[in-house]
Protein backbone atom coordinates (compact mmCIF):
# COMPACT_ATOMS: atom_id res chain seq x y z
CA UNK A 1 0.00 0.00 0.00
CA UNK A 2 2.51 2.63 1.16
CA UNK A 3 4.22 2.04 -2.94
CA UNK A 4 0.49 2.58 -4.06
CA UNK A 5 0.32 5.60 -2.20
CA UNK A 6 4.08 6.98 -3.09
CA UNK A 7 5.51 6.67 -0.02
CA UNK A 8 8.94 5.87 -1.95
CA UNK A 9 9.59 8.83 -3.48
CA UNK A 10 9.03 11.15 -0.65
CA UNK A 11 12.43 12.06 -0.74
CA UNK A 12 13.40 11.25 2.91
CA UNK A 13 11.87 8.10 2.64
CA UNK A 14 13.76 7.45 -0.36
CA UNK A 15 16.66 8.40 1.34
CA UNK A 16 16.45 6.13 4.02
CA UNK A 17 15.48 3.51 2.05
CA UNK A 18 18.56 3.67 0.12
CA UNK A 19 20.92 3.69 3.14
CA UNK A 20 19.06 0.73 4.57
CA UNK A 21 20.27 -0.67 0.91
CA UNK A 22 23.62 0.21 1.44
CA UNK A 23 23.83 -1.30 4.90
CA UNK A 24 22.12 -4.42 3.49
CA UNK A 25 24.58 -4.90 0.80
CA UNK A 26 27.56 -3.91 3.27
CA UNK A 27 26.29 -6.18 6.26
CA UNK A 28 26.12 -9.34 3.53
CA UNK A 29 29.16 -8.89 1.80
CA UNK A 30 30.92 -8.84 5.18
CA UNK A 31 29.35 -11.71 5.64
CA UNK A 32 30.85 -13.21 2.23
CA UNK A 33 34.07 -12.11 2.88
CA UNK A 34 34.36 -13.64 6.87
CA UNK A 35 32.88 -16.97 5.98
CA UNK A 36 34.94 -19.67 6.80
CA UNK A 37 37.72 -17.08 8.31
CA UNK A 38 37.08 -17.63 11.84
CA UNK A 39 40.43 -17.24 13.80
CA UNK A 40 42.14 -20.44 14.77
CA UNK A 41 42.96 -21.21 18.29
CA UNK A 42 46.64 -19.95 18.28
CA UNK A 43 45.42 -16.77 16.82
CA UNK A 44 43.09 -16.11 19.55
CA UNK A 45 45.70 -17.15 22.10
CA UNK A 46 48.37 -14.43 20.69
CA UNK A 47 45.25 -11.57 20.34
CA UNK A 48 44.60 -12.61 24.26
CA UNK A 49 48.63 -12.06 25.15
CA UNK A 50 48.42 -8.88 22.88
CA UNK A 51 45.11 -7.29 24.93
CA UNK A 52 46.52 -8.43 28.51
CA UNK A 53 50.19 -6.94 27.67
CA UNK A 54 48.55 -3.81 26.72
CA UNK A 55 45.99 -3.71 30.27
CA UNK A 56 46.77 -1.50 32.90
CA UNK A 57 48.76 -3.65 35.45
CA UNK A 58 47.08 -1.49 38.72
CA UNK A 59 43.55 -0.10 39.37
CA UNK A 60 43.55 2.73 41.96
CA UNK A 61 40.76 4.30 44.48
CA UNK A 62 40.59 7.88 44.68
CA UNK A 63 38.54 10.77 45.57
CA UNK A 64 38.36 13.60 44.20
CA UNK A 65 36.73 17.08 44.41
CA UNK A 66 35.69 18.65 41.36
CA UNK A 67 36.11 22.97 40.98
CA UNK A 68 35.70 25.98 38.40
CA UNK A 69 38.15 28.14 39.84
CA UNK A 70 41.91 27.21 41.05
CA UNK A 71 41.40 30.22 44.12
CA UNK A 72 38.43 27.63 45.18
CA UNK A 73 40.55 24.19 44.76
CA UNK A 74 43.61 26.03 46.56
CA UNK A 75 41.29 27.70 49.84
CA UNK A 76 39.97 23.41 49.92
CA UNK A 77 42.89 22.07 49.55
CA UNK A 78 43.90 24.01 52.59
CA UNK A 79 40.89 23.72 54.46
CA UNK A 80 41.33 19.45 54.13
CA UNK A 81 44.87 20.12 55.12
CA UNK A 82 43.72 21.94 58.18
CA UNK A 83 41.79 19.15 59.39
CA UNK A 84 38.73 19.53 57.56
CA UNK A 85 36.89 16.15 56.30
CA UNK A 86 37.56 15.34 52.19
CA UNK A 87 33.99 13.69 52.01
CA UNK A 88 32.45 16.45 53.61
CA UNK A 89 34.17 19.28 51.80
CA UNK A 90 33.58 17.27 48.50
CA UNK A 91 29.78 16.83 49.21
CA UNK A 92 29.82 20.73 49.84
CA UNK A 93 31.87 21.88 47.04
CA UNK A 94 32.33 19.35 44.18
CA UNK A 95 30.38 19.73 40.40
CA UNK A 96 30.77 16.12 39.70
CA UNK A 97 28.41 13.17 40.51
CA UNK A 98 30.61 11.70 42.81
CA UNK A 99 29.77 14.36 45.15
CA UNK A 100 26.93 12.34 47.00
CA UNK A 101 29.73 10.08 47.67
CA UNK A 102 32.17 12.17 49.59
CA UNK A 103 34.18 12.34 45.90
CA UNK A 104 34.47 8.71 45.89
CA UNK A 105 35.16 7.76 42.07
CA UNK A 106 35.85 3.71 43.24
CA UNK A 107 38.25 1.32 41.54
CA UNK A 108 39.31 2.52 37.85
CA UNK A 109 42.37 2.18 35.65
CA UNK A 110 44.03 5.03 34.51
CA UNK A 111 43.50 4.52 31.00
CA UNK A 112 39.31 5.78 31.86
CA UNK A 113 41.10 8.92 33.13
CA UNK A 114 41.97 12.16 30.97
CA UNK A 115 45.75 12.47 31.12
CA UNK A 116 46.77 15.29 33.82
CA UNK A 117 44.30 13.14 36.22
CA UNK A 118 45.74 10.05 35.37
CA UNK A 119 49.70 11.32 35.80
CA UNK A 120 48.57 13.03 39.50
CA UNK A 121 47.06 9.75 40.71
CA UNK A 122 49.89 7.77 39.31
CA UNK A 123 52.07 9.52 41.30
CA UNK A 124 50.80 9.22 44.35
CA UNK A 125 51.05 7.58 47.50
CA UNK A 126 48.03 6.07 49.56
CA UNK A 127 46.11 8.81 51.51
CA UNK A 128 48.57 11.23 49.40
CA UNK A 129 46.93 14.42 47.88
CA UNK A 130 48.78 16.30 45.18
CA UNK A 131 50.57 19.30 46.51
CA UNK A 132 48.35 21.71 44.73
CA UNK A 133 44.95 20.87 42.08
CA UNK A 134 45.36 19.44 39.19
CA UNK A 135 43.31 20.95 36.24
CA UNK A 136 41.80 19.02 33.35
CA UNK A 137 39.03 20.02 31.02
CA UNK A 138 36.48 19.30 33.64
CA UNK A 139 37.86 21.82 36.02
CA UNK A 140 40.04 21.94 39.31
CA UNK A 141 40.61 18.82 40.49
CA UNK A 142 41.83 17.78 45.01
CA UNK A 143 42.74 14.27 44.88
CA UNK A 144 43.20 12.06 47.11
CA UNK A 145 44.33 8.13 46.50
CA UNK A 146 42.62 6.07 49.29
CA UNK A 147 44.07 2.67 47.36
CA UNK A 148 45.56 0.46 45.19
CA UNK A 149 45.43 -3.09 44.01
CA UNK A 150 46.99 -5.44 41.10
CA UNK A 151 44.71 -5.79 38.32
CA UNK A 152 43.79 -9.28 37.53
CA UNK A 153 43.06 -10.26 33.52
CA UNK A 154 39.83 -11.98 32.86
CA UNK A 155 40.20 -15.71 32.29
CA UNK A 156 40.91 -16.36 28.24
CA UNK A 157 37.94 -18.13 28.37
CA UNK A 158 35.53 -15.71 30.13
CA UNK A 159 36.97 -13.35 26.71
CA UNK A 160 37.03 -15.66 24.17
CA UNK A 161 34.43 -14.12 22.31
CA UNK A 162 35.25 -10.57 22.60
CA UNK A 163 38.89 -11.94 20.76
CA UNK A 164 36.88 -13.51 17.88
CA UNK A 165 34.93 -10.37 17.47
CA UNK A 166 38.05 -8.45 17.70
CA UNK A 167 40.01 -10.52 15.21
CA UNK A 168 36.88 -10.83 12.65
CA UNK A 169 36.64 -6.58 13.05
CA UNK A 170 40.03 -6.18 11.81
CA UNK A 171 40.06 -8.80 8.95
CA UNK A 172 37.16 -6.59 7.93
CA UNK A 173 38.94 -3.52 8.09
CA UNK A 174 41.99 -5.02 6.35
CA UNK A 175 39.23 -5.79 3.62
CA UNK A 176 37.81 -2.33 3.24
CA UNK A 177 41.74 -0.52 3.24
CA UNK A 178 42.55 -2.94 0.72
CA UNK A 179 39.31 -1.50 -1.23
CA UNK A 180 39.79 1.97 -0.77
CA UNK A 181 43.28 1.60 -2.48
CA UNK A 182 41.76 1.17 -5.64
CA UNK A 183 38.65 2.45 -4.96
CA UNK A 184 37.65 5.46 -6.90
CA UNK A 185 35.85 7.82 -4.54
CA UNK A 186 34.32 10.72 -5.16
CA UNK A 187 33.16 13.09 -2.67
CA UNK A 188 29.52 15.27 -3.58
CA UNK A 189 28.86 18.59 -1.75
Amino acid sequence: QAIKDGADKDPETAARLAVARLRLLADSESQKVLRGKEPTEQELRVEYESVITGMDKTEYHARHILVATKELADQLTKQIKAGASFEAIAKANSMDGSKDRGGDLGWFSLSRMVKPFADAVQALKKGEMPSTPVQTQFGWHIIKLEDTRATTPPPFEQVREQLANRIMQKRLQEYVAELKKTAKIEKKI
